[in-house]
C-alpha cells in the first residue's frame, strides 16, 4: 500500500512541475493576449460566447478554465489507525503530502454589467484524498479583467486504498474565494469539510491557500489536470 502511495505522491509531485514549467513558458505570451475593441452601439452584446471572459456588454457568457496550486495550511486531527469491533486495525493516515493540484472547467453567464453566475466541473489531486465534483461559481467583476470569485459545490473521493476507504468520507462540501490581481491569475482561498466514521461521525476540515491561474496559460493545465483526476476515479471503480 505505502509503495504505491509514495508512487502516487512522485507522480502528483512531477505533474506539478512540469504544469509549473506550463505556466512559466506560457507566462510571456499572456499579457499579450488583449479582448478586440469593436465598435458597438451602447449596450449592445458584441459576442455570446467568450473565451476569455469578459463582463457586459462585451460578453454574454464565457467559458472558464481554472488551475489551481493549493498549499493545505491547516487541518483538523487526522485518523493514524482504525480499530474495527470484530478486533481489525489498519494503520495510515487520512493526511498526507500538504500540497494539491485543482483544476476547474466550466460555462459562466453575465446576468449584469457586474455579476456573472455558472457550474464548474472539478478534479483535485492531493495524497490520500484525490477527488471530484462540481461547484457553483460567482463572479463579481471590479473592471474589465480583475474581479473577485467564489465558489460553493461538493466533492466525492476517488482512488481510495483499504484505510481511506473505511474511513467512509460523505457529505464532502467546499467553498472557495478568489481575489484577482490581474486577467491572467488570482489569489484562492479554500475550506474543505466533510464527515468520516473514524473517529465515530466526526466532522473533518481543512483550509487550503494557493494561486489560481485562468484564462491564459490556465486552460491547458486545467483540462489536463481535470482529465487526470477523472481517469484516476474511472481507475479506482
Amino acid at each position: 500500500m505505502y509503495s504505491s502511495l509514495s508512487t502516487h505522491i512522485r507522480l502528483i509531485r512531477s505533474g506539478c512541475a512540469a504544469i509549473a514549467a506550463t505556466i512559466l513558458v506560457a507566462a510571456p505570451f499572456s499579457a499579450a493576449q488583449s479582448f478586440p475593441d469593436e465598435a458597438r452601439p451602447e449596450g449592445t452584446i458584441s459576442h455570446q460566447l467568450c473565451f476569455p471572459g469578459r463582463p457586459e456588454p462585451v460578453c454574454k457568457s464565457f467559458i472558464l478554465t481554472d488551475f489551481s496550486m493549493l498549499a493545505r495550511v491547516a487541518n483538523s486531527r487526522s485518523a493514524e489507525s482504525i480499530t474495527f469491533p470484530h478486533g481489525k486495525r489498519l494503520s495510515g493516515d487520512d493526511f498526507g503530502f500538504p500540497g494539491a493540484v485543482q483544476a476547474e472547467v466550466g460555462l459562466m453567464f453575465n446576468i449584469s454589467e457586474r455579476s456573472a453566475v455558472g457550474v464548474t466541473l472539478a478534479g483535485v489531486l492531493e495524497e490520500y484524498r484525490d477527488r471530484v465534483g462540481a461547484k457553483l461559481r460567482y463572479r463579481f467583476w471590479e473592471g474589465d479583467r480583475v474581479s473577485i470569485d467564489a465558489g460553493a459545490g461538493a466533492f466525492t473521493p476517488v482512488n481510495e486504498d483499504d484505510f481511506v476507504a473505511a474511513l467512509n468520507r460523505r457529505q464532502w462540501v467546499v467553498g472557495s474565494l478568489g481575489l484577482s490581481q490581474r486577467d491572467t491569475w488570482q489569489f484562492i482561498f479554500q475550506i474543505e469539510t466533510w464527515i468520516q466514521d473514524f473517529p465515530e461521525g466526526r466532522r473533518t476540515t481543512a483550509f487550503y491557500s494557493g494561486i489560481q491561474y485562468r484564462e491564459w496559460p490556465g486552460p491547458l493545465p486545467a483540462l489536463v489536470g481535470l482529465a487526470s483526476a477523472i481517469l484516476v476515479g474511472a481507475k479506482s471503480l
